[in-house]
């Protein structure tokens, strides 16, 4: 059958002009120096050598205002389908970190980090991150784009988090995000042609011939319920 194709991503390209969508969590109470913002090309962030840059593209993205300890995150919930036959989760980003990478937890992290996390805020998996020894200033944009298929299988029906984070413990770092996507390709059962025709039995998705992937060249849709 064919596949159909969902954007579970809510203003990923930040058009909206704010954040709607998404949720901002941050470690500190300081909208200067630990948080993610919206930016429209004027946005200084104020502290160290990094001064204002333009969207990735279109009018907007979004900019992680990073200076000193702390961490930001800049998360969004969706909730996965049945049925997924792709899954792919991609996004845009300019790097620009005054130092060198570090994972030496819990003092010193220096990481831009892109993870799904559960409801109450467990890490599910990484994505990507950035690495030690990875360029600190990757002025791109650079274009990333990760299948992640089979983990978002085992996730279908769960609400999970796509969440965009940093963590700094020494000196500034400002991260341009645009262009957010969590793509996923799902095909239909028999089973969901019959439902969505209003076929009534609660049966349907228990037996096992309506579980198989639906012949988009069938007709069944057009005739199911019809005597």
């Amino acid at each position: 059958g064919a596949a159909s194709s969902t954007e579970l991503v809510t203003n990923g390209d930040f058009e909206a002009g704010s954040s709607s969508g998404w949720t901002v969590t941050t470690s500190r109470v300081s909208p200067t120096r630990v948080n993610w913002v919206i930016n429209d090309g004027t946005v200084n962030p104020l502290y160290g050598p990094h001064g204002p840059s333009g969207p990735i593209s279109g009018a907007y993205d979004a900019l992680s205002l990073g200076n000193g300890g702390g961490w930001e995150r800049l998360s969004q919930s969706v909730t996965l389908p049945s049925d997924i036959v792709s899954a792919t989760i991609s996004w845009n980003d300019i790097i620009r970190s005054a130092t060198a990478f570090e994972e030496n937890p819990p003092g010193r992290v220096q990481e831009f980090r892109v993870v799904l996390r559960d409801g109450a805020g467990a890490l599910i998996a990484e994505v990507w991150s950035t690495e030690p020894g990875d360029p600190p200033v990757q002025l791109g944009p650079n274009a990333r784009s990760f299948d992640i298929t089979a983990l978002a299988q085992t996730l279908e029906g769960q609400p999970v988090s796509l969440s965009i984070e940093q963590s700094q413990c020494c000196w500034h770092f400002n991260t341009n995000v645009d262009d957010v996507s969590f793509l996923v390709d799902t095909v239909s059962t028999k089973a969901d042609i019959l439902a969505g025709s209003g076929v009534p039995g609660k049966g349907l998705e228990k037996a096992p011939g309506l579980q198989k992937e639906f012949n988009s060249k069938s007709k069944a849709a057009d005739n199911a319920g019809k005597k």
